[in-house]
């Protein structure tokens, strides 16, 4: 009998399982971060012996939610268990993804010296693309220039390319390059949708402004739907009239 309870209970607790990991990708699938860190944390008796594909995208999770220290913890045990792998490099990308969001003071030394230590990685142009980020958030535009000049988006992840887009039109607005931050700010609209493109496209409105061809400036902003338009677009708007 007490042989059967056990058979039961291992049954019930497989299926249990089963179901968690199920419901877990369904969610991440939808990007419900919180729902998802949620039931991770609500059934730890239930989770799955853990894949490296489902911790990655639970840190990744956490990462959303800007709950760094929680996916730190992850990551870092990820990469540890990785050994030297093209998943590990994937996993150290993340991790210095981490760094450069927590504004780790040492990141670019850190990637750097990673990066002499693994030439051949196959995520150098992403990583250095972080590099880029980071000096021109630090306000070294003519760095982060050079840095991005070695980088070319088409062979970046997808999910980077906004970063590089982004980072490049800062870098020329800080430098007052207002063709190229507008050339940027487009690609940038044209990779969103919804209120993130019309923001996009009114920054290219407004760089192209800085650049004194008013009449194209008009034309750009006309593209921006009345729902999307506020006093922002009102006033540029008649910038570009005077």
């Amino acid at each position: 009998a007490a042989s059967e309870h056990s058979k039961c209970v291992a049954v019930a607790h497989k299926e249990g399982a089963t179901l968690l990991t199920r419901r877990l990708h369904d969610l991440l699938k939808r990007e419900e971060w919180f729902r998802t860190v949620v039931l991770w944390k609500r059934y730890p008796q239930l989770r799955p012996p853990e894949t490296e594909k489902l911790a990655f995208d639970i840190a990744q999770a956490y990462f959303h939610l800007m709950d760094l220290a929680h996916a730190e913890e992850i990551l870092n045990r990820l990469y540890k268990q990785s050994q030297d792998s093209v998943w590990s490099q994937r996993v150290m990308l993340e991790i210095m993804r981490l760094w450069a969001e927590r504004g780790d003071t040492n990141a670019i030394k850190k990637i750097m010296r990673w990066l002499t230590s693994h030439e051949h990685t196959l995520y150098r142009q992403e990583m250095l693309l972080i590099v880029a980020d980071i000096q021109s958030r630090q306000g070294d535009a003519s760095s982060a220039r050079q840095t991005l000049a070695s980088i070319a988006p088409e062979d970046l992840m997808p999910e980077l390319r906004p970063t590089y887009w982004h980072t490049q039109a800062n870098i020329n607005q800080k430098l007052h390059h207002w063709h190229a931050a507008a050339s940027a700010w487009q690609y940038l609209a044209g990779l969103n949708k919804g209120n993130k493109k019309w923001d996009y496209t009114y920054a290219q409105a407004h760089a192209t402004l800085q650049s004194k061809d008013y009449l194209k400036a008009g034309r750009i902003l006309m593209q921006i739907p009345e729902s999307a338009r506020n006093d922002a677009w009102h006033y540029t708007l008649a910038m570009c009239a005077l």
